[in-house]
């Protein structure tokens, strides 16, 4: 608004929507037959199109980015010396990971850009409006400030409205502001409500639903309400918990082997001379390639690829694989309720009357003919609602009566009034607030007929509609009165009326809401309810879905905003529903949540897109906005929230296999890589060849990939969890140390047999136990007590031990990699030790494991 008012020097300075209507055409230089064509394009280039800025991202920087990390620089170096001094096969294997993680990398990296676009687009059809006298059709961008916008049903509202004309305009703004009720719209000025609920305002995105209006652009593209929503969106940087572990955990790893390969080059050059610089430098990349877990990115590919064909299966679509490692760790839910938890329609929840049937009848000449006339569509309205639930019939017969006047509902007058002849006299009916409804009747319809209606009536009819406020519901009275004439004044006709009754309206619950609510309970997951909505609605919502005990929970937006920044973490954390909340504050509070926890946001509007944008995982219902789903992360097809408890599963599934293989990596690689260090420090000869320990490090990587599937056990999944390097550091501290032990014991058991053997023997003893590793980590208990492991795992577990067995025995394997053909002895000695080690990695692991439950409950 800032924008267009530099432009306009008369401009006041006060809200549109309080303006009346000379002073509004006089301010924006405008009149009702709109601007003349010469104008309308003057101002379309100071103004510029009526679109929302981009921030436009040239792909090759987004592509460059894909390279920069820890992870990235250790196996890229790793790589580039393996290939120099000729080892091919695998600098080639690793440069080709890389390259598909900066694939998947680089598609994510637009959707900010994509979800702005999706905006742009709905702003892409055309616009009636009247320029020169004469309505005429122009492009939606072509709009600006002046022109004057002719509004029916069906229309999306093209830019920011002030309506001057309005003819039982009726809007659904639940995109923008969450509430599921349609908002009549006054032609007047509104010296109320704000600028962004002014009921002479129309925003851009809203739908109208019913009536005709006609308003004057008051602001377009990125000045617009929803312009500083998509600004939002678009400056909001995006870094999913997973990425952020992974980053983390690649530190950790370079941090590690650097400062062990620098050491353990230097001391071998200082001991063995600068002869040894070319072998020591093949053997240090060597060692780097074994500890550094290259197959991390297949491992955590392959699971997420699988996890989400698993949520396909439930009518789940996975638009980023990694949402669904971080959906296994969201600790708070937060919702909108409209759509999500509701269904997003308007329902007769029940008639307070003698006779509800006629009272629905008569409540029928209230409702504006358009809506009488539509039958099969959702209802948005209250007189959709009525139309519904009194039925087809209903509607046709009233149709067939003299409508001789009618007063649409006006936000001011609070009702709507119509006076129809049946064939058997007129009859005015009044339909509308309580409150008015009450305070124009003297009568009252009972069993007997009409009867005074007497100060304990209103005061029992005043508290019944206060209950059903408190339980969540809207409450319209239904008043009537037989007249003669037709007064050009409404409110001579509306005194005096008989009172017939009430009718509320609710939104109603999905079936599965609650449900869902206490499923998601059960995984400690905690749902917060965000709405635009009244509070006496959401807090409805709320108790019926159990998310809060009673209505005083509710917290507004107004609160929020008067609370001190101190207490503002506080009460987001304590508190679960939040009433009468604009897009930013929702913003806001799925930041504040994300401080300490993490954050899940299911929504639908336009108006959740921040949030959507802001939160860990972003999902979206199926029949959400264009521009929700292109922002959510995971869109459920299905209107069932309880596949977001089964995603939930999925994704502390996922996050379990893939802790396996980092625990893997830590303790199996960090032990081996320690031990052959360490004795390449006090030998001449190199303890294993580096194509030696690059083929092991091929084979064991084999067996993890199947990781992917394997099977969990349910305490795995009952807790969310998160990435904890220092728990993985103990771990690893833990069973590294048991590792190194056992590889210690096999140099000191057979340092005699000659090095060919040595090596020879120390790769089978070292895929034997990084094999068992496999099967002891995969469960907290006893391994026996774990479930199943899946057959496929234990086929490629076998499988490897084979080829490793046949590569030592085959002539071939025996040239190309050194090594000798094993003695029976030998090689019952190196099974016997791997068997000791597995057993001596069951128990200190559930020592650990009994430690750490220790550590916790205290």
């Amino acid at each position: 608004m800032e924008r267009v008012r530099a432009m306009f020097e008369k401009l006041p300075d006060v809200a549109p929507g309080r303006l009346e209507e000379g002073a509004l055409f006089e301010a924006f230089r405008s009149a009702r037959g709109g601007l003349s064509e010469a104008e309308a394009q003057g101002r379309l280039e100071r103004f510029g199109p009526n679109e929302l800025a981009v921030a436009r991202v040239d792909a090759w920087r987004v592509a460059l980015r894909q390279f920069r990390s820890p992870m990235v620089d250790l196996l890229a170096g790793a790589a580039a010396v393996s290939l120099a001094f000729g080892n091919h096969a695998d600098g080639v294997t690793i440069g080709v990971i890389l390259l598909i993680n900066a694939a998947i990398g680089f598609c994510q990296e637009f959707r900010s850009e994509r979800a702005v676009e999706k905006l742009r687009e709905r702003l892409s059809a055309r616009a009636r409006v009247r320029r020169g006298g004469h309505i005429v059709s122009v492009d939606r961008r072509a709009l600006v400030p002046g022109d004057v916008v002719l509004l029916e049903p069906g229309d999306i509202v093209d830019a920011d409205l002030r309506v001057f004309v309005s003819d039982g305009l009726t809007l659904d703004e639940s995109s923008l502001t969450g509430e599921s009720a349609a908002v009549p719209k006054i032609a007047g000025p509104d010296k109320v409500n704000g600028k962004e609920r002014a009921a002479n305002m129309a925003h851009m995105m809203t739908r109208v639903v019913a009536g005709y209006g006609e308003g004057v652009v008051v602001a377009t593209g990125s000045a617009t309400i929803i312009g500083t929503i998509a600004k939002l969106t678009r400056e909001t940087p995006r870094e999913s918990a997973f990425e952020r572990n992974l980053k983390d955990f690649s530190a950790f790893i370079l941090k590690a082997v650097g400062i062990v390969l620098a050491t353990v080059f230097i001391v071998n050059i200082f001991l063995k001379g600068e002869s040894h610089i070319v072998p020591q430098l093949l053997f240090a990349v060597a060692l780097a390639v074994s500890v550094v877990p290259e197959a991390l990115p297949a491992v955590s590919s392959f699971t997420l690829a699988r996890g989400a064909m698993r949520l396909s299966k439930r009518h789940v679509v996975v638009k980023r694989l990694s949402a669904i490692e971080d959906l296994g760790h969201i600790e708070v839910l937060c919702t909108d309720k409209t759509g999500t938890l509701t269904e997003g329609r308007m329902r007769v929840a029940g008639v307070r009357a003698h006779d509800p049937r006629a009272a629905l009848k008569l409540a029928l000449e209230a409702a504006t003919e358009k809506e009488l006339r539509k039958h099969g569509v959702v209802p948005k309205t209250f007189d959709a609602a009525i139309v519904e639930e009194a039925g087809p019939e209903a509607a046709r017969t009233v149709l067939g009566w003299r409508r001789s006047w009618f007063a649409p509902f006006d936000p001011s007058r609070r009702r709507a009034s119509a006076v129809f002849d049946d064939g058997r006299g007129r009859t005015l009916v009044v339909l509308g607030a309580p409150e008015e409804v009450l305070a124009r009747s003297t009568m009252r319809l009972g069993p007997g007929g009409a009867v005074a209606l007497t100060p304990k009536a209103v005061l029992e009819e005043r508290a019944s509609v206060r209950d059903e406020g408190l339980a969540g519901k809207r409450v319209l009275a239904l008043a009537y009165r037989p007249v003669d004439a037709l007064p050009s004044d409404g409110d001579d006709l509306e005194r005096a009326l008989t009172y017939v009754g009430t009718i509320s309206f609710e939104d109603p619950l999905k079936p599965t809401a609650a449900a869902a609510v206490k499923d998601a309970a059960s995984l400690h997951v905690r749902v917060k309810i965000l709405t635009g909505d009244a509070p006496e609605v959401a807090g409805a919502v709320g108790m019926r879905t159990g998310v809060i005990d009673g209505i005083e929970e509710v917290v507004t937006g107004e609160t929020l905003d008067a609370v001190p920044a101190a207490e503002f973490d506080r009460l987001i954390e304590t508190r679960h529903v939040f009433a009468r909340v604009t897009p930013q504050q929702k913003f806001r509070i799925v930041q504040g949540l994300e401080r300490r926890f993490q954050v899940g946001f299911l929504g639908e509007g336009i108006n959740d897109t921040p949030a959507l944008k802001a939160a860990n995982v972003a999902l979206a219902v199926d029949h959400a906005s264009d521009v929700a789903r292109e922002t959510a992360d995971i869109i459920l097809l299905r209107k069932d929230l309880r596949v977001i408890v089964e995603g939930v599963r999925e994704g502390r599934r996922i996050f379990t296999n893939i802790v396996k293989y980092v625990k893997y990596t830590l303790i199996g690689n960090f032990g081996n890589f320690i031990a052959v260090a360490v004795v390449s420090l006090l030998i001449d000869e190199l303890p294993m060849l580096p194509i030696q320990i690059l083929l092991l490090n091929l084979l064991t990587d084999l067996p993890l990939i199947a990781v992917a599937a394997d099977s969990v056990d349910a305490e795995e999944v009952a807790r969310p969890k998160r990435f904890e390097l220092r728990e993985l550091a103990f771990i690893a501290v833990f069973l590294g140390m048991v590792s190194s032990f056992f590889d210690f014991a096999y140099y000191a058991l057979n340092r005699k047999e000659g090095i060919e053997a040595v090596r020879t023997l120390w790769f089978l003893f070292s895929v034997l136990t990084e094999i068992a590793l496999i099967y002891s980590i995969r469960t907290r208990f006893a391994f026996w007590k774990a479930v199943r492991p899946p057959s496929a795992m234990t086929m490629i577990a076998a499988a490897t031990i084979a080829l490793a067995l046949a590569l030592t025995f085959h002539p071939a394997g025996q040239a190309v990699f050194h090594f000798v053909g094993p003695s029976a002895r030998q090689l019952w000695g190196v099974v016997a030790l791997a068997a000791a080690y597995f057993a001596a990695t069951e128990v200190v692991k559930l020592a650990y494991v009994r430690m750490t439950r220790t550590r916790a409950a205290v």
